[in-house]
């Protein structure tokens, strides 16, 4: 199995007891960043959002163009691009060449976001941004496989470079509704996932997302890499409620940020079905997932809502020397 590491820049969200100028912030940010490196994490991760502080990454292909020249061996991944926002060429030119600068480490999460405010901010609502996904996917998948943009009407254009290989398995889509699995299945996209409710319920989304999977493409499809908010620490009854008491600030976030309903049981359900715990918990969750979600790539956040920098970084060290190593000897059947 395969332990990645998430940046999370969150800033002065709920649940944090101190406010941080940003020029603060993101010195710790990218210093735990270069910790994951140096510690020896298979990948790096980034998302996009913007214009507040559920999350300070506006660029993803930007910060993990320097994280490839630092860390030569990590595997590189957007958790996601989100497509509706971006020119789809600009996208394709920048996977491109971040590709020859990883050597082909990139894994290229996209989808299509979610939040409302984000889409006004860019001009548009949410439906233009699902008919903006759809189309652009379709280029960019395209175009990355014969390095040929193709639209509708307009002279085609010759992606230069050259996609140095075949971004087959390498391209990820974020989904979770039917419609969403439906489409990532049909278009031969292995899945990113979080876990939101419960384990059985992201198990049986990836089950719906093989069965089409393999009825659409005509074999398997890679396991899905899977996002969790995680919280190490040799206590138990300390790594239980940190653990619980930090995903849920974080669900909080995100429940104002993309303006969900919520709610108590909603809240409950997400701070317990985390990866947090011991290290011996952590590892027997995860060998958890490995079964019931179908997953050999578990991706790891350490600081996210209010989780202070030290805390984060004492958890980061732990994973790292008490969880990691087993987690990749663990041989997971998929």
């Amino acid at each position: 199995m395969k332990a990645g590491f998430a940046m999370f820049p969150q800033g002065n969200v709920a649940g944090e007891s101190t406010a941080l100028d940003d020029r603060d912030r993101m010195p710790r940010e990218l210093g735990l960043a270069q910790l994951a490196g140096d510690l020896g994490f298979d990948s790096f991760w980034v998302t996009e959002h913007h214009f507040g502080d559920y999350n300070l990454a506006p660029a993803p292909l930007t910060v993990l163009a320097y994280v490839a020249g630092r860390f030569p061996s990590m595997q590189l991944g957007s958790m996601v691009v989100v497509l509706p926002w971006n020119d789809p060429l600009r996208i394709i030119e920048q996977a491109v060449i971040l590709d020859y600068l990883s050597e082909g480490r990139l894994l290229l999460g996209i989808g299509k976001g979610e939040a409302l405010r984000e889409f006004r901010a860019f001009g548009m609502d949410l439906d233009e941004g699902r008919q903006r996904f759809d189309a652009n996917m379709d280029l960019i998948l395209e175009a990355l496989e014969t390095g040929v943009l193709r639209r509708a009407g307009e002279a085609e254009i010759t992606i230069r470079p050259t996609p140095r290989a075949s971004f087959r398995d390498r391209i990820l889509m974020a989904a979770g509704s039917p419609q969403s699995l439906a489409r990532a299945a049909d278009a031969g996209l292995p899945l990113l996932r979080i876990i939101l409710r419960t384990w059985d319920e992201v198990g049986a989304q990836t089950a719906t997302h093989r069965e089409r999977y393999v009825a659409a493409v005509g074999s398997e499809p890679p396991p899905c890499v899977l996002l969790t908010f995680a919280y190490c620490d040799r206590d138990p009854g300390r790594a239980r409620e940190l653990g619980v008491r930090y995903a849920r600030a974080y669900r909080e976030s995100a429940i104002a940020h993309y303006g969900l309903a919520g709610g108590e049981d909603d809240l409950r359900a997400f701070g317990e079905t985390q990866i947090w715990g011991t290290p011996d918990e952590i590892v027997d969750k995860c060998e958890y997932a490995a079964r019931t979600i179908g997953t050999d790539h578990i991706v790891f956040a350490f600081r996210y809502a209010g989780v202070p920098y030290d805390h984060a970084e004492a958890s980061l060290r732990l994973f790292a020397s008490d969880v990691m190593p087993r987690l990749q000897r663990l041989a997971v059947v998929s």
